[in-house]
């Protein structure tokens, strides 16, 4: 019998990484499976490093694997979900936190909504000066249909349904991350929105941080995956594919 929920948290560089993995000791709910995958692309002893912290983190089964990354964070997680057996996959990038109840409320929320299968939580951003900011928009969004025609990074309209994200194994199943650029987490929601029913889970569970060289962000000299994917079409065509099937509780009701 698979597990009911694997965690997998993401980590190329030191930095943050610590405080990363505290988060997880803190959970109040234990009943999980961690998956930590090292990407030792940057970092040669990132393993050694944090293999104290990790050999002390209590859940029901943990482990750790290594890889030599491509330099994606969308490689680095569909690899660290291939080793997880969970019926339910959320993830943890390795510069951000959870809050000490993400997995607890999560699961309630999973189990009281059994009709849906990607729930995403509300956010607190940690500026690059360690200034904290609560995301009040975070916690109702619901993005408009024009999503799909329209790049919101290029009107720098924030998205937030990539919070701490816990879904159902078969979404990422029916389509995994991108590895080849950045913009792999918002290409990964345009597909899932239009197949599987999403709920925003209105509670502050996940810190997310601005970190300089992120592997999310400017890494690369040309446009990310999702802007490329708007600019020729791509996103258009994908919603005239399934506008007839629409999941129309997945967006704003305002819209």
């Amino acid at each position: 019998m698979k597990k009911l929920l694997s965690l997998v948290v993401t980590a190329h560089r030191r930095e943050y990484l610590t405080e990363a993995l505290f988060s997880v000791c803190a959970q109040t709910h234990k009943k999980f499976e961690l998956v930590l995958c090292i990407d030792t692309s940057i970092d040669e002893g990132l393993c050694r490093f944090i293999e104290p912290l990790f050999n002390i983190i209590q859940c029901d089964t943990k482990k750790m694997i290594v890889i030599k990354g491509n330099g994606t964070a969308g490689h680095t997680r569909n690899t660290a979900i291939t080793s997880t057996s969970g019926e339910w996959i959320a993830y943890l990038d390795g510069d951000d936190m959870l809050f000490p109840t993400a997995i607890e409320r999560m699961m309630y929320y999973m189990s009281e909504n059994k009709k849906y299968s990607i729930f995403s939580s509300g956010m607190i951003r940690i500026h690059k000066n360690g200034q904290i900011q609560m995301l009040p928009q975070s916690l109702n969004y619901y993005p408009p249909k024009n999503i799909y025609t329209r790049d919101p990074e290029l009107f720098e309209e924030a998205t937030f349904f990539n919070s701490f994200q816990l879904m159902r194994r078969s979404c990422w199943e029916y389509y995994q991350y991108d590895e080849t650029t950045n913009g792999e987490d918002v290409d990964f929601i345009l597909h899932q929105l239009l197949k599987f029913r999403f709920l925003k889970v209105p509670e502050y569970l996940y810190y997310y941080r601005d970190v300089e060289n992120s592997f999310s962000k400017e890494i690369y000299k040309n446009k990310n995956l999702t802007s490329n994917k708007y600019i020729n079409g791509y996103y258009k065509q994908l919603y005239e594919a399934h506008k007839f099937f629409l999941i129309k509780d997945n967006f704003d009701k305002n819209d």
